[in-house]
This record gives C-alpha cells, sequence and structure tokens, in this order.
C-alpha cells in the first residue's frame, strides 16, 4: 500500500474522529454557526490532529528518527494548526454564509446539522493537500527523501 493511500485512509479515519466530536459538541450545545461553531469546530480538529500524529508517524509516513519526536512534533503541530486554520475558516464560511444561500430550497437543504457536516467535510478537503506536503516534506522529510531516491533510482537505466 503507498504513502498517499495509507495517508489518505489516516485522513479518512481522521474525519470520522473530528466529525463524530463536532457532532456531539453542536447536538449538545445547540450551536451550529458563527464563532460558537468555529469554536466548536477547532476543539473537534484538536483533538483529531493529536488522532492524526499517531497514525500518519507511525503509518503513513513510518517515521522511526531517533531521538527527535520532540522536534517532529513541534513541525506536526505546525502544519496542523496552519491547516486547521483553513479548516475553521471554511466550515464556518460554509454554515454561516453558505447555507443561507439555500433557505429557498426548502428545509432539507438547510438543515443546520446536516451543514455543520457539510462544513466539516469541506474544511477537511481544503486542509488535506496542505497537510499531505507538509507532513512529507517538512515534519518526516528523511522518508520523503528515501522514497524519492527509491523512486529515482528504479527509474534510472541499467549500465
Amino acid at each position: 500500500m503507498g504513502q498517499i493511500t495509507r495517508f489518505l485512509i489516516v485522513g479518512m479515519m481522521n474525519t470520522v474522529v473530528d466529525l463524530l466530536l463536532l457532532n456531539i459538541m453542536t447536538l449538545i450545545s445547540a450551536v451550529k454557526d458563527g464563532l460558537g461553531y468555529s469554536a466548536q469546530k477547532a476543539c473537534s480538529a484538536g483533538i483529531a490532529i493529536i488522532f492524526s500524529y499517531i497514525l500518519n508517524k507511525h503509518w503513513s509516513f513510518k517515521s522511526s528518527q531517533p531521538g527527535s519526536n520532540y522536534i517532529e512534533f513541534s513541525k506536526f503541530i505546525s502544519i496542523s494548526l496552519i491547516s486547521m486554520a483553513i479548516q475553521v475558516t471554511v466550515a464556518t464560511v460554509m454554515v454561516s454564509y453558505i447555507r443561507p444561500l439555500f433557505d429557498m430550497y426548502g428545509p432539507f437543504l438547510t438543515n443546520a446539522q446536516l451543514w455543520v457536516n457539510i462544513g466539516g467535510i469541506s474544511g477537511s478537503l481544503f486542509s488535506a493537500i496542505s497537510n499531505f506536503l507538509g507532513y512529507k516534506y517538512i515534519v518526516f522529510p528523511r522518508n520523503a527523501r528515501s522514497t524519492l531516491e527509491k523512486t529515482e533510482n528504479a527509474t534510472e537505466p541499467v549500465r
């Protein structure tokens, strides 16, 4: 199984964790838009980031750099916070500004809980590319170099 496939599987699992927590918070609080939603989305994404670090480190990127856990985790958190800002912004725009545009189409398309999920998924999709590139080339670069070297060596003609 390739690295991108493993990353996508972890991303899907991460999205399930994020959405599960987000739905629990929005159902309990009944807050489904605005700043309250942004805070709940940031909280659910933050917990999902820790879940993501563990799986991406040990499975997606198979990082085994000894003695670099603090530096690696710091880089991971930095990339993830940038990504989380993208996620929360996109999700909040979806639930607070895009959902009202669907008011004329009836109650199903304006269901607030449905839009909590549409916003969450939209935010995750927008941040997936920046996450993959940041994790691969900044957080776990040794693995990126070794993968690149293997690819380059495999394409060199035999002399």
